[in-house]
């Protein structure tokens, strides 16, 4: 099973996954790093790294960041290339809920390389205009 960690701003990847939980249940090999205000980087990048070693059972890790530059997603690359030669590591910006429920429910189903294109997918399909849609 690919392993989901969550890295973002403040608490953000927290309610992420009560979310979820609220919605499907609860669920293994998920888990969430936040960046607080006066925390040290450096320290972040060991916490994604342990938390990639934790949730890898053998299948990878998808991680969902919530912002491309920010803290967390540049951590999370640092982390993907320490630990590339003994972990497969993906990583998708923009988190949301809808990417959060794709890669749960294909993670047992798909390798880490597909589930990545997949969860991506469902992510620019998520984006939707409600006039248009309901031809406000």
């Amino acid at each position: 099973m690919i392993g989901i960690l969550i890295a973002a701003h403040s608490s953000f990847g927290c309610e992420l996954i009560k979310s979820y939980q609220l919605i499907v249940g609860k669920t293994s090999q998920l888990d969430s790093v936040g960046l607080f205000h006066g925390d040290n980087v450096d320290n972040l990048e060991k916490s994604i790294e342990s938390k990639i070693k934790e949730l890898d059972t053998g299948d990878g890790v998808l991680i969902l960041c919530d912002l491309f530059g920010g803290s967390p997603s540049n951590c999370s690359a640092k982390a993907i290339e320490t630990l590339k030669n003994s972990h497969k590591i993906e990583c998708i910006e923009g988190a949301n809920l809808p990417m959060l429920i794709e890669a749960l429910s294909l993670r047992d189903t798909v390798e880490i390389h597909k589930l990545k294109y997949d969860v991506i997918n469902v992510a620019k399909d998520s984006i939707i205009d409600i006039r248009s849609k309901f031809n406000f």
